[in-house]
Parts: structure tokens; C-alpha cells; sequence
């Protein structure tokens, strides 16, 4: 009874699409806030201790283990050919964007197209 049900939940192509790009988008705003606390604290011997004291580091662990774990779950309900570009591609997307929408981050045409 049980194989019936998740038989029917891995063949559902609204799933398939949905849960990586939630994945995607909790793995980018977590790569965003992972750049946001290196850009406030220099190389010293304190580095990882730095690390460790920036409240927007374990929000970016969280959102980061809630993403990989929604991954995990896309994976194993879907294709890995679906699953796997689709959060690939919002993963990497999306930190780069808020970085130059944000931050000022440079962004020549090079660096455009290399994204596209």
C-alpha cells in the first residue's frame, strides 16, 4: 500500500520542479549570507573564531542543511536528470544576483555571460 502512494508522489511533475528550487533558493540565500560574513572579517589567526561569532553564520548553516536536505528528498521522489539542473541552477543563480544587486558587486559581461 505504502509503494502505491510514493509511487504516485514520484511521478507528480509539480514536486519534481517545486522541491528543487526551494532547494536551490535556500542554498543560494545561504551562499549569499556566507558572503556577506566573509566580507566582514579579514584573514587573521582569529579567522575561524570570527567566523564562528557572526550571527549570520548559523543562519546560513541552517538555511543551507534545510536546502540540502529538501535536495536529498527531491532526489529520491524524482529523476536526478529534473532535480539536479534545475537546483544547480537557482543554487548558483541566485547568491551571484544578490550579490551584485546588493553588495556592489562588479559585473562585467564576461562575468554575465559565464553565469548564463
Amino acid at each position: 500500500m505504502g509503494s502505491t502512494s510514493s509511487r504516485n508522489s514520484r511521478s507528480n511533475p509539480y514536486l519534481n520542479v517545486l522541491m528543487p528550487m526551494v532547494a536551490g533558493i535556500l542554498i543560494g540565500i545561504a551562499g549569499y549570507l556566507i558572503k556577506l560574513v566573509m566580507s566582514s572579517i579579514s584573514l587573521s589567526t582569529s579567522f575561524i573564531l570570527d567566523i564562528l561569532l557572526q550571527p549570520l553564520t548559523y543562519g546560513a548553516g541552517i538555511l543551507g542543511l534545510v536546502g540540502f536536505l529538501i535536495f536529498q528528498k527531491s532526489l529520491y521522489k524524482g529523476k536526478v536528470s529534473v532535480v539536479t539542473p534545475i537546483m544547480s541552477g537557482i543554487g548558483i543563480l541566485l547568491p551571484v544576483a544578490l550579490a551584485i544587486l546588493f553588495l556592489g558587486e562588479p559585473s562585467p559581461l564576461l562575468k554575465i555571460v559565464g553565469i548564463i
